[in-house]
């Protein structure tokens, strides 16, 4: 393991942490299953992965950890290895955790989510938000475009209307 990586989780270049033998030494038992999955999937299928799980300090803490891992097929002259980037991610997850308390004392459905891909991922969402289930469209519930919630929304911020129903938004709108 690199010098980087040794100095993230406490040891010195002259400390053993890691043997051919214990290869996932310091992952947090309760991570290990999935992380001995995504590496096993990384050597079968050889496409890269990015993962996140814990480790421990060698003080004791618990580290959270973000890596993308690529496969380098073997050569001639030994095996295949995978080389991995490894990001100490501990306080961003403080922080997000920080946030997903703060929403979850919020008395309204509320998420923060990542929109850079035709399908949105969920960076974080309360309680409330995630049992929340979209009404059908009807004739109480019309659905509408962005242009329209973003009039409603101006709307509603000036005073002159209130947003007390449900809104569904045609599908092309997200």
């Amino acid at each position: 393991l690199s010098g980087g990586y040794r100095q993230m989780v406490g040891y010195g270049e002259d400390e053993p942490l890691y043997d051919a033998t214990h290869s996932f030494v310091g992952v947090h038992p309760e991570d290990l299953p999935r992380f001995r999955e995504s590496s096993q999937a990384l050597l079968d299928t050889q496409q890269p992965y990015t993962i996140e799980y814990r480790v421990f300090h060698k003080d004791g803490r618990v580290l959270w950890m973000r890596s993308h891992n690529v496969l380098f097929p073997s050569s001639a002259t030994g095996p295949a290895r995978i080389y991995s980037v490894i990001q100490d991610i501990t306080e961003l997850k403080r922080l997000q955790a920080q946030a997903l308390q703060k929403l979850e004392g919020l008395p309204l459905a509320a998420g923060v989510y990542a929109l850079e891909s035709a399908q949105p991922s969920i960076l974080l969402e309360n309680r409330l938000m995630a049992a929340w289930k979209p009404p059908a469209a009807d004739a109480q519930t019309p659905a509408i475009g962005m242009d329209q919630v973003l009039r409603l929304r101006d709307c509603a911020l000036a005073g002159q209307c209130a947003l007390d129903v449900p809104i569904t938004l045609r599908a092309s709108d997200g």
